[in-house]
């Protein structure tokens, strides 16, 4: 919301979206988002998760 609504960054915003999308599509979850007994990672392991989508 930051980069779309605030800044007019569109193109970053959906890229971080999608990243986002295909990360969870994936089967990544932290354990917030994880089904029980699916597992789960922690937050910079997802956000690393995320990272690499956007590379």
């Amino acid at each position: 919301m930051l980069l779309r609504h605030s800044l007019g960054l569109e193109a970053e915003a959906a890229a971080v979206e999608t990243a986002v999308a295909r990360t969870i599509a994936a089967g990544q979850r932290t354990i917030d988002l994880a089904r029980d007994g699916e597992p789960s990672l922690s937050t910079q392991q997802m956000a690393q998760k995320i990272i690499a989508y956007m590379a």
